[in-house]
């Protein structure tokens, strides 16, 4: 029993420290033997990497192949109808030492909007496995980027997560990806309903906008998510509702903004969550409102994190 116990121990003491060892290079079509890598190397991961071979195609036929250490490496294939792709990865020395297979062009019946610069209106036909729509907000400077297109279920599984600068969403169903507005907007003014709703999801406008004047609505509510949009703005003024709320999470704004006048709300709430914006304004003026929220979690946490850095 101690002899087993020994040779336990010996074994963790000599893998703990072992880092992966993964092939690494670049091949450009035409810079060497079908696109192939020839003059690769070896190179040592940091902990936590896998080793991943990729295979890229434009949309002019110009193929990229990729072997390397990945820190977020995704088995599967993505088509933004600019750049297909296909990657696999996996974790022992010197695993990727093949080619990802160019991606297929035989098409599977599925379609799902791709955007063109600023323009998200494309439908795009769907090819082999991407049997998926996605959207994906990156952080750029001061703007958002949003890119969409047809993707794998098995990348799609390990994709709908959120990092510091990209949210990635996916979604069944044809164009389920939504179509890019230049903008949405709702304007209710007198009509007295007992609620007044925006929902705007997966659809990386430039602008949306509820504005509600007059109304003395029950609740007014704007709920955007996965868009990406330059605004996010809800106005109401001299309606008397008794809630006004809006939700905006997993968008990466440039501002959210939520101005409420003479209303007199029972609750005023904004929400935003996981959004990297720029700006997050909540305006209250003689609402008597029983009360108001201002929810930033991410601006919570980074001004937790100044302090106990100072």
């Amino acid at each position: 029993m101690d002899l087993q116990i020994s040779v336990f121990l010996l074994f963790i003491l000599f893998t703990a420290g072992h880092s992966l060892i993964c092939y690494n290079c670049t091949s450009l079509n035409g810079t060497s033997l079908n696109g192939t890598c020839t003059n690769q190397t070896v190179q040592t991961c940091s902990n936590g990497s896998q080793c991943e071979s990729s295979t890229e195609v434009s949309q002019y036929g110009n193929i990229t192949k990729f072997r390397r250490c990945a820190d977020d490496c995704k088995n599967g294939s993505k088509n933004t109808g600019v750049l297909k792709m296909t990657s696999y990865c996996c974790n022992t020395d010197r695993c990727n030492e093949h080619d990802s297979p160019d991606p297929s062009n035989v098409t599977n019946g599925k379609t799902c909007f791709s955007c063109d610069g600023q323009n998200c209106t494309t439908k795009l036909n769907c090819s082999g496995s991407d049997d998926y729509c996605f959207t994906q907000t990156e952080a750029s400077g001061n703007q958002s980027v949003v890119l969409k297109g047809c993707v794998s279920k098995y990348f799609c599984d390990f994709s709908t997560s959120v990092s510091n600068d990209t949210v990635i969403g996916c979604c069944e169903g044809n164009l389920c990806n939504g179509a890019a507005n230049t903008s949405v907007t709702l304007n209710s003014t007198y009509n007295g309903n007992n609620s007044v709703t925006l929902n705007s999801t997966y659809n990386g406008n430039n602008s949306v906008t509820l504005n509600s004047t007059y109304n003395g609505n029950n609740s007014v509510t704007l709920n955007t998510m996965y868009n990406g949009n330059n605004s996010v703005t809800l106005n109401s003024t001299y309606n008397g509702n008794n809630s006004v709320t809006l939700n905006s999470t997993y968008n990466g704004n440039n501002t959210v903004t939520q101005n409420i006048t003479h209303n007199v709300n029972n609750t005023i709430t904004l929400n935003s969550t996981y959004n990297g914006n720029n700006s997050v304004t909540l305006n209250t003026m003689y609402n008597g409102a029983q009360s108001v929220t201002q929810s930033f979690l991410f601006l919570c946490c980074s001004l937790f994190s100044y302090f106990l850095l100072h």
